[in-house]
């Protein structure tokens, strides 16, 4: 079954404060975008372009307000808060994700106003999972209806040398639940299994779904617990243009980093509860 998923559209992070976060970001040396407003829920973000997919930086703008996703933010605290899944027809994606059992509600029309130009009206078509059916994981489906306003070459040019997003991982202990939750949502054929890691290929990104003694390998900065607990979002892996460049930026602006197997990690201390992790590509 298709379900029309083409790949990660992007990822969301949660933020306590927005500016904070975006200064935090741009030390590394990532280019971000104007700040932008989603009236109808009460929050504001700014995003990193990046080749393939990107990263949104999601703050909540009213305080007081009471919308479903003003209420999961402050209950959730910092971190990779959702994957949003790239879909080319969010209205097919729906129907399967309904056939397979799934309650998704949409597709929903939702805009931002971005502060570019006097203002610039973006709109998104999305569908979203309830989180009980999602083992507590934020995951929807997006489509940009507006993405020729998104196109400023400069918001895609950073300093760091960021190219794509290659990868999103999923600490599950035991991984099994998430490994088949996945396989009905993305298709089994997107599956490929090493040992007791799942690899879910997605376009140009992967989701790695991995157990804890996994994670320890593989994300060393990231603050991995012993014993089972509730899936969640561990870390992220960014390519970019040259390692040796990175390194020297970051050493030069005195940002914590450390070298990892295939690349630099940045501990999550520094984003706010993100683990981020750059390889080069």
């Amino acid at each position: 079954m298709d379900r029309h998923l083409r790949g990660i559209d992007h990822l969301v992070v949660a933020v306590a404060d927005l500016e904070t976060a975006a200064g935090r970001w741009r030390r590394l040396g990532f280019t971000l975008t104007p700040r932008g407003r989603h009236p109808e829920w009460g929050t504001a973000n700014h995003c990193i372009l990046l080749e393939g997919g990107y990263i949104e930086l999601l703050g909540v703008e009213t305080p007081d307000g009471d919308a479903p996703l003003v209420r999961r933010l402050r209950s959730f605290g910092e971190g990779i808060f959702a994957v949003a899944l790239a879909s080319d027809d969010p209205a097919a994606t729906a129907a399967a994700w309904r056939t397979l059992g799934f309650s998704a509600r949409g597709p929903e029309r939702l805009t931002r106003w971005m502060e570019a130009d006097g203002g610039v009206e973006l709109a998104f078509s999305n569908v979203s999972l309830p989180a009980d059916e999602t083992l507590g994981l934020g995951l929807f489906a997006c489509r940009h209806e507006t993405p020729e306003r998104e196109a400023e070459p400069a918001w895609r040019e950073h300093a760091n040398g960021a190219r794509t997003l290659v990868s999103v991982s999923v600490l599950a202990e035991p991984p099994d639940a998430v490994a088949a939750l996945f396989d009905r949502l993305f298709g089994t054929s997107t599956r490929s299994q090493t040992d007791h890691v799942a690899a879910f290929h997605l376009g140009r990104g992967r989701i790695l779904v991995l157990p804890v003694e996994d994670a320890h390998l593989l994300h060393p900065l990231a603050g991995v617990e012993e014993g089972e607990q509730p899936p969640r979002f561990v870390s992220l892996e960014v390519a970019v243009a040259d390692l040796e460049a990175l390194a020297r930026r970051l050493e030069a602006a005195g940002v914590p980093h450390r070298r990892i197997a295939d690349g630099l990690a940045i501990p999550p201390g520094e984003l706010g509860g993100v683990a981020l992790e750059f390889t080069e590509g």
